[in-house]
Formats: C-alpha cells, structure tokens, sequence
C-alpha cells in the first residue's frame, strides 16, 4: 500500500507512528530524542534540514523483566523499531523526575550546583548533579542523574547531550499551548509523577513535581496548587498532555472539579509533517518540545 506524502502510519500496538516520507531519508539526515521514564522510553526522530518529525514511537517495559536502567534501555535498544531500522546523527536523551530546582540566572554560579540540589534533595554517592541554561527565561535547571542511567545512556549513544524533563516543559512556556493573557495551569501526566507549570503573560510563577498513585491525587495537588496561589478553580484554564484519555474516568473526574479542562491540541508546527487524525499528541508532548530545546 502506498501512503500519501505527509501521512502518518502506525502499527497495530498504535506505539510507532512514522511519515511514509521516512523509508527515503538517508544516514545522518535526521536527529534522536528520547523521552525516559521507569517504565517507558518514547523515542523521535527530526529531520535536521526542514526541521520535520519524521516519526514518534513508543517502548513499554517488558513485566518483571526490567530491574533497573541497563535493562530498560537494553529492552528499548532491542524492541525500538527507530533504533533497529533508521540511522541517525545526533542524539538527545532527556531524563524524568522529581529532583530539580530552578535557579535565576542572576543568582547561579557555576561550581555551586550541588548547593542548589543539597538545598531541596537529599545527596548519594550515586547521584550526579548537573545543570543547565534555559536561555528563553534567563534560568538554570539545576538536576541530579543516577550515575547508571547516565553511564547506560553514553553506553548505547556516543556524545549524547543530556537533558531534564523540566526543561521540555518549560520550551512549551511562550510558544503553544500557553495563554498572552491571564493565568493557565498545565498538567503533564506521567506513569508515577506529574508536572505542574503555572504561568501567568507567558511567565513562570510555578513549576513542581508530585508523586501519584491514585486519579484523586492528580486531581488533589492540582487543587492544592490553586489553593496554594489562589487560583479560582471556577475559572481556571487547566491544559493537560501526557497519559490521558479524551473519554477517561480522569478527565470526567478534573472537569468535575475544574472549571475548564482541555487536552493539549497538536500545534501548527506539526500540522505538515502529521496528519494522522488518530495521532495521540499529547501523549508525546514532552517529547516534541524537547525538539525545541535544542
């Protein structure tokens, strides 16, 4: 069967989606995020030319066979189709999780990382601290990074440059998705955590991350974020990306409680290179605004 041009297809698993424009695409034409959870690693490929994304995909851990970071990307290196079928030149590999603090660029010096970390998170042998700029809002991502997973993810990639999670979310801040006006809430759900980025005239007033078990406690830190700020939960603009359903026991309960809840919506810099109604946006959403932080 022959796709049209700007097409996306996807495999029975809906976990790959790929531009029939891709099979063309020759070594080194494209570059490689990745998007690293516990238990998944989501996976793209940018066309460096045009900019395009040329495909998104998808890996799930494999049960009770993934005990740590070697074996998540071993799994991820074995079962990705972008890694066993396409080439590729740079590499990007972001990482996910709670321990970051953000540092005004006035107010950071290099060599003092640690401090920053020291003052919000507890320190092991095992962790490594770096940082990095966010030249957008004149910040320093201050983060810390098992020294496994970073020694898996230079194992598998030569001279990856190695990103926070935080800062996929804040390349969102002042480009789509974000209100000029007024204050917006957006909540980025992951398997264990979510973000919570609340901004005001596309400026940061919050950015933090919780733990979650249960569809209530999503629901709690968002209310205890508004309650916190005082945000009016009557007429609060709550964007949402991440796992979650249009149709799920999730969003019927946040728009329970929440005045105006909407899923993030694929943005127009996306609009020529998918066209896939089925696409699930969202659930990438981090992922392609990594692309943006370069």
């Amino acid at each position: 069967m022959t796709h049209p041009e700007n097409i996306f297809v996807t495999d029975a698993a809906r976990n790959f989606f790929a531009d029939s424009a891709l099979e063309a695409k020759t070594h080194g034409t494209s570059d490689l995020f990745l998007l690293i959870e516990k238990e998944k690693v989501q996976l793209s490929l940018k066309e460096r030319r045009t900019g395009k994304m040329l495909a998104f995909e998808k890996v799930l851990a494999q049960g009770n066979k993934i005990s740590g970071w070697k074996d998540l990307l071993e799994n991820t290196s074995s079962q990705s189709r972008i890694l066993r079928n396409y080439e590729f030149s740079k590499v990007t590999a972001c990482i996910t999780s709670k321990e970051y603090t953000l540092v005004p660029e006035a107010l950071f010096k290099n060599g003092d990382e640690i401090i920053y970390f020291r003052k919000n998170f507890s320190f092991t042998p095992q962790t490594i601290i770096r940082s990095q700029h966010v030249s957008t809002l004149d910040l320093q991502v201050v983060f810390g990074i098992d020294n496994d997973l970073e020694k898996e993810i230079n194992h598998l990639f030569q001279d990856a440059q190695i990103f926070h999670h935080s800062q996929a979310i804040l390349s969102d801040l002042g480009m789509h998705g974000i209100k000029e006006n007024g204050k917006q809430i957006k909540v980025n759900i992951q398997s264990d955590m979510i973000d919570i980025l609340v901004s005001e005239n596309k400026k940061i007033i919050l950015l933090n991350s919780f733990n979650w078990k249960t569809q209530e406690d999503i629901l709690y830190y968002t209310l205890f974020v508004c309650e916190q700020l005082e945000i009016n939960p009557a007429h609060l603009n709550l964007v949402v990306t991440g796992d979650i359903q249009p149709d799920s026991a999730l969003m019927s309960l946040l728009k329970s409680y929440l005045y105006d809840v909407t899923i993030a919506e694929k943005p127009s810099s996306l609009s020529s290179g998918i066209s896939d109604l089925d696409f699930p946006y969202n659930q990438f959403a981090l992922l392609h605004n990594l692309s943006l932080c370069e």
